[in-house]
């Protein structure tokens, strides 16, 4: 390289550099490798080719002067990035000047003979020149992978612990919902036996209280019905009284109908004896007057008697009705338990 001409260090150079700034790859889809690199070999040896021939003081083609001109203004990235893999808006005239290029070598085999040395030459360099750039890329993708993979580990070792930790606190949580369910059981358990026997003392009490009441009941009848009779007996008795008051009344009903007809056939004794009728006749009147209450009172007396005895009647009735709801609900709880 040294001893070479600028022309040929500077396409040399332009090639190198243009290899290594070549972008894209086969996961592009804009990339056409085999496009864009024959391009790149076919431009760098044709200058190659015209640096060679120039040195050696040989004709060279003219439409290929072109060429080493538009490289001499633009430099070699511009060559670069006109091959680059992502399409521009305007198409560079790179690829018409180098095809007329191209025919124009053709047309000679020292000039072809040239060129195809140097496009060997070309794609021996830019492969060689890419084989840094591919290494240094694959380092830093050496570098990303394992970062990506240390984070990757990292993360599932924390996910690993945490879930251990997770299944420690939901087996704890199961082991204490287990022993409340437990709990719970047996307080049930002892509460169903709890009620059992508090249920069957109360059962117990009730029947004996009822029985004691039954008693009691059943004592009270007793008096009530002798108190009965003896009201009764009473009653019966009054009775007899109003009916001999009733004959009383009769009698002096009668008395008095006799003392008239006396005192109508004997118009004179009754004259004389009028002051003895009338005396007595009053005397009859004050007598009739006070059976007649008596007998009110008696009849009164007997009518709250009666009214007495029909409450009494009553009564005992909605006892005796009582009692024997209270023993059908003791003998359905016997059946139920």
């Amino acid at each position: 390289m040294e001893s070479s001409s600028s022309c040929h260090q500077r396409a040399v150079t332009d090639l190198v550099i243009s290899c290594q700034f070549l972008e894209g790859g086969p996961n592009d889809n804009n990339w056409d490798s085999s496009f864009h690199l024959d391009q790149l070999k076919s431009l760098y040896a044709a200058r190659l080719a015209i640096c060679e021939l120039n040195g050696a003081g040989a004709a060279t083609p003219d439409k290929c002067v072109s060429i080493l001109s538009l490289k001499q203004e633009d430099g070699p990235e511009s060559y670069s990035t006109q091959f680059h893999a992502k399409p521009r808006k305007q198409q560079p005239a790179i690829p018409a000047q180098l095809e007329s290029c191209l025919h124009s070598l053709e047309s000679r085999p020292q000039w072809w003979t040239s060129y195809s040395n140097n496009r060997q030459n070309a794609a021996v360099m830019c492969q060689a020149a890419r084989i840094n750039v591919e290494r240094d890329e694959l380092l830093k993708h050496h570098r990303k992978l394992a970062d990506i993979t240390f984070g990757l580990g990292a993360a599932l070792n924390q996910s690993l612990n945490d879930a251990a930790a997770e299944a420690t606190k939901q087996r704890s949580f199961l082991d204490s919902i287990n022993d409340l369910r437990l709990k719970i059981i047996r307080d049930m358990q002892d509460a169903d036996v709890l009620a059992r026997n508090r249920f069957s003392a109360f059962a117990i009490d009730l029947e004996s209280q009822i029985r004691r009441t039954g008693a009691g009941a059943k004592e009270s009848m007793r008096g009530i019905l002798s108190d009965a009779g003896v009201l009764s007996k009473d009653i019966l008795l009054s009775i007899k009284s109003i009916q001999d008051l009733k004959h009383s009344m009769n009698v002096y009903s009668e008395m008095l109908k006799q003392n008239s007809e006396l005192a109508a056939a004997d118009q004179e004794r009754q004259k004389a004896n009028s002051e003895i009728t009338l005396a007595t006749r009053q005397s009859l009147d004050q007598i009739r007057n006070q059976h007649i209450a008596i007998i009110d009172q008696e009849f009164s007396r007997l009518h709250s008697s009666v009214r007495s005895v029909n409450e009494l009647i009553f009564s005992i009735h909605q006892k005796q009705v009582s009692l024997d709801e209270v023993s059908l609900d003791i003998w359905t709880l016997r059946i139920m338990f």
